[in-house]
């Protein structure tokens, strides 16, 4: 019962409105006695009896139609009222060419604008930083000139280069220590793998027996 309904409650909705409708014509003829409400009554059947419960499923759906040009509207002055013209405007090109006007709008209302004492603050910020890290590089610079028992008169990057020569010594050795290691290592392992020879066995005595020696054939 429940399908039937949600299938045909358009009809059904219509031939309530027939029935209430035909009440309201059949007293209204009997209060006036005018025949027109009973020739209302008749056309609204006819009408209701050739459209079956699936008219609307037969007709054809006609989907929306949509444009990229539209009619352009001007103010009439003397009127007060918008009057179509026969200009037309695309409303993708129109778009397209306010995109990029529409975005900086959108950014610069959206993210703040620093003013001139926040960029002066950040300016004194980062020179702060620098100092410190000028501060720290000039102490290490001295730490390492009294390491190594430079003159007092090199500058920082004498200093550098002096340091620069140094660690590619410290390379060197490090990788002949290496190489030595590496050589030692297989040395030691082929030696461990060598046969060792048997010793020769000595009688309780003390004496070796001679070599036997073959008689010579008559």
């Amino acid at each position: 019962m429940l399908e039937f309904f949600l299938d045909n409650y358009e009809f059904l909705f219509e031939v309530l409105g027939f029935a209430l409708f035909a009440v309201s014509a059949i007293v209204l003829f009997c209060k006036t006695g005018d025949k027109k409400y009973l020739k209302e009554i008749e056309n609204k059947m006819d009408k209701l009896i050739y459209r079956t419960p699936n008219y609307s499923r037969t007709e054809e759906i006609k989907g929306q139609d949509f444009s990229d040009y539209k009619p352009v509207y001007r103010l009439n002055q003397a009127t007060g009222e918008l009057e179509k013209t026969d200009e037309l405007i695309c409303i993708s090109e129109f778009v397209n060419a306010n995109k990029d006007v529409a975005l900086s709008a959108t950014l610069e209302r959206l993210i703040p604008q620093e003013t001139e004492s926040q960029l002066l603050s950040s300016e004194h910020r980062q020179l702060i930083s620098d100092i410190d890290f000028l501060q720290e590089t000039r102490l290490m610079t001295d730490e390492y000139r009294d390491k190594y028992d430079l003159p007092e008169d090199y500058s920082d990057s004498q200093v550098f280069e002096f340091l620069t020569e140094q660690a590619a010594l410290l390379k060197v050795k490090v990788d002949a220590l290496r190489s030595n290691k590496k050589q030692e290592s297989v040395f030691n392992e082929t030696k461990k793998n060598e046969p060792q020879s048997q010793p020769q066995s000595v009688p309780p005595d003390g004496t070796q027996s001679a070599p036997s020696q073959s008689s010579p054939q008559s």
